[in-house]
């Protein structure tokens, strides 16, 4: 069995432009249309929650190895994190 690594983060959507992107989310919805490519992007393809929305960390991780430890490891760029990052959530699927 294999294990698969990701590393995701919470952002809040307490901020007015995230509150707008998750009516219009909810509203394309209820109407059965798809929802616009820029709000799909928004929350990262993921339908937005009440109060965190958890996209994925891609851009500001490594993930990576040394050699002589034999040890693999996640590196968070902070500076890269979105500024209304509220939660880290790292995740292993089998």
């Amino acid at each position: 069995m294999s294990m698969f690594t990701y590393v995701n983060i919470g952002i809040s959507i307490d901020t007015d432009e995230a509150k707008k992107m998750a009516e219009v989310w909810y509203a394309c919805e209820n109407a059965g249309i798809e929802v616009p490519e820029n709000v799909y992007n928004f929350f990262d393809g993921t339908k937005p929650s009440k109060d965190i929305q958890w996209i994925s960390a891609e851009s500001c991780t490594v993930n990576d190895s040394d050699e002589e430890t034999e040890t693999e490891y996640w590196e968070i760029d902070i500076s890269n994190l979105p500024k209304n990052a509220k939660l880290i959530r790292f995740c292993n699927s089998y």
